[in-house]
């Protein structure tokens, strides 16, 4: 079983037969990571977790250990993580999907998820879980996304108000072919102004795109 101490030593590396100069690479690697490593039992309970959710989330280490790995991410992920696991049972890294976490400050962290499922190792018996800080990538989706959507407010917007004016004005181009005789001079009036307000408006959006 992999230990953890609050100062930070990596308890269990000798058991790996992991010497004193190789135990120091690998928590000096882990310890400079932005990833949060941690490793769970069968039953998803945190055994070990890495400094870095300090950083990450703001959150203690020893705070987690101990906890539910349930505890800290949306539960309608649950399900589907427990069929993930149960389906992919080799030592192999596997990625799961994307989840978010709330730290301390109530800022939603989104991550990657890594799982390489050792509970048949003897040394390991658990689950090894990396999370990926991704929250830069999904915020700047999310307002690509939200842009996107309001250009297309944007473009059905004009699109329906070029046509009201322009359908206007056919409808009086026709009314006026039906009876040419009788009130042309009026249906003229009636289809310059449609016009105007046509140009009008594609005044008024030539200015907005030129900002």
């Amino acid at each position: 079983m992999v230990g953890f101490k609050s100062d930070f030593d990596f308890c269990g590396l000798d058991e790996f037969g992991v010497g004193d100069i190789e135990g120091e690479m690998f928590k000096s690697i882990v310890e400079k990571s932005n990833d949060i490593i941690l490793i769970t039992g069968a039953d998803y309970t945190i055994k070990y977790i890495t400094h870095s959710v300090i950083k990450v989330l703001g959150m203690m280490p020893k705070t987690a250990i101990g906890k539910s790995l349930f505890e800290f991410i949306d539960p309608a992920k649950e399900t589907s993580l427990r069929r993930f696991v149960e389906h992919n049972t080799g030592s192999s890294e596997d990625k799961f999907t994307e989840i978010c976490i709330h730290s301390k400050n109530n800022r939603t962290v989104y991550f990657d998820v890594t799982i390489s499922n050792l509970l048949s190792n003897e040394e390991v018996s658990g689950l090894v879980i990396n999370l990926h800080d991704i929250t830069d990538r999904k915020l700047a989706e999310q307002k690509l996304l939200k842009a996107n959507n309001e250009l297309d407010q944007f473009i059905y917007k004009i699109s329906h108000d070029l046509r009201a004016p322009l359908l206007s004005a056919l409808g009086l181009v026709e009314l006026a072919e039906i009876d040419p005789d009788k009130g042309k001079h009026d249906y003229l009036k009636m289809i310059k102004c449609s016009l105007g307000q046509l140009d009008n408006f594609i005044e008024d959006i030539n200015s907005i795109l030129s900002k």
